[in-house]
């Protein structure tokens, strides 16, 4: 009876589980064959029983086999806890390699920061020595000519008077021509 006892408490092996079903299978298939003179079963009657019976305890069987395939609860733990370090893993490893990446920009950016303030103070210096150099060729020039563009700016200041009126002839036009237009399309439209 103790053993019994420790049998319902512990979980069979398959093959325990296989055997019993072979004995259990046999037994009823010897049961099956005990006719009692009560009863009439025909050979087809009896075919179909033992198929029957037969099939059962093979689909049984399959059944066992796949059960013993299936994750038990503590190896699919220990299955997801080890994706799950896997998983903690990788990030630790992206976010230091992103870590890194940020101080290689970071150290860059600055470095190439102090190349264009360098750069930029270099160029505003030197635009502003070219700036005076050009100021006082400037101061120079303005002095010749002055004169020269006196007489140049009066004959200039003729000029654009006589196109300012053809201009301002050229500009009206368009507008006017588009009134007429717009008034002849608009009495045709009233037709």
């Amino acid at each position: 009876m103790n053993s019994t006892f420790e049998r319902s408490n512990t979980r069979p092996s398959m093959a325990d589980m296989k055997a019993m079903q072979q004995t259990a299978l046999s037994h009823n298939i010897d049961k099956a064959g005990n006719i009692q003179k009560a009863v009439t079963l025909t050979e087809e009657n009896w075919t179909g029983l033992t198929n029957a019976v037969e099939l059962t305890g093979q689909s049984v069987l399959q059944l066992q086999e796949s059960v013993e395939h299936l994750l038990t609860d503590e190896q699919m733990d220990a299955k997801l806890k080890a994706q799950v370090q896997a998983l903690m893993a990788q990030h630790r490893t992206a976010i230091s390699e992103m870590q890194l990446e940020v101080q290689k920009l970071t150290e860059s950016s600055t470095e190439r920061w102090k190349q264009m303030e360098n750069s930029a103070e270099r160029t505003l210096n030197r635009m502003q020595r070219d700036q005076e150099v050009a100021l006082k060729e400037f101061g120079k020039q303005v002095g010749r000519a002055s004169e020269e563009y006196s007489t140049e700016l009066s004959r200039a200041s003729d000029s654009v008077k006589r196109f300012a009126s053809r201009i301002q002839l050229q500009m009206y036009l368009p507008t006017i021509i588009l009134v007429l237009w717009e008034l002849v399309r608009h009495l045709f439209l009233l037709d």
